[in-house]
């Protein structure tokens, strides 16, 4: 197969710009599983930047989990597809400490990023972001999680920019980077995909109606839902075909979904 060329950058910003430019190749398939990136001089030439510019970017892209840099060998496109329910579970075992901590740490951020929305999102803003859940809902029918889980880290990202605030994109843009492995064992969770569209679509409406409040609270619920979700799982409380929780006891009910 031959290699695709790669487009020098232009903006500043240079390894962020780099690293959305090889993400964008990997998810669109133009880089598919087990491809070599080419080596970092090269690469560098390529877009245009510096070697430490392009190791931070092909970092970020590590941890997010796109690639894999064997010592000695090169940088690999990561294959991330294969989730059977063993190594699903598995991992989120290994990483609970992570995944509490993560979503601990988004929730201090992600509310106020989804009450900004509401106050500043253009016309033109929210037509982008409800594409972002439509192209979710598309995913989820053709059973493309690939996909699925792109148009998902999308809505976060463009919630990021609604806040028109350079400080709060440049900061938070590089940290929902680094959610890769994270997001994709959530979303792999049987019904966890249609309760994130449902939230987003919850989440939408509030920024839309110009409710900063709502858009906050309903934020926030979207990422405890998601946490308790994971939990449920791990303790054999969901139904594995439908995502339901098998128990009612406590009176709570997953109708509606990750809000």
């Amino acid at each position: 197969m031959s290699q695709p060329r790669f487009r020098m950058v232009q903006r500043e910003a240079l390894w962020s710009e780099a690293a959305d430019q090889i993400r964008s190749l990997i998810e669109q398939g133009v880089l598919p599983p087990g491809t070599r990136l080419p080596g970092e001089r090269e690469l560098s030439r390529q877009l245009g930047i510096s070697r430490l510019s392009l190791r931070e970017a092909i970092r970020s892209l590590q941890y997010a989990g796109y690639l894999q840099v064997i010592p000695g060998r090169g940088t690999f496109v990561r294959d991330t597809r294969e989730w059977g329910a063993s190594s699903l579970e598995q991992w989120l075992r290994q990483h609970d400490d992570l995944m509490n901590k993560i979503f601990e740490f988004r929730e201090l951020f992600e509310p106020g990023v989804a009450a900004l929305a509401a106050e500043r999102a253009t016309p033109a803003q929210l037509v982008a972001l409800q594409r972002t859940i439509q192209a979710m809902r598309e995913a989820a029918a053709a059973g493309d999680l690939d996909a699925a889980i792109a148009a998902d880290a999308e809505f976060h990202y463009q919630l990021v920019a609604l806040t028109h605030n350079d400080l709060i994109i440049r900061f938070l843009a590089q940290l929902l980077r680094s959610v890769g492995d994270e997001r994709r064992a959530s979303l792999n969770i049987p019904g966890q995909v249609e309760r994130a569209i449902a939230g987003h679509e919850a989440i939408y409406e509030a920024i839309a109606q110009r409710d900063p409040e709502r858009a906050s609270a309903l934020m926030r619920q979207h990422l405890r839902d998601a946490r308790r979700y994971i939990h449920a799982w791990l303790q054999g409380a969901l139904d594995p075909v439908t995502g339901h929780l098998r128990d009612w006891a406590n009176g709570q009910t997953d109708k509606g979904g990750e809000r």
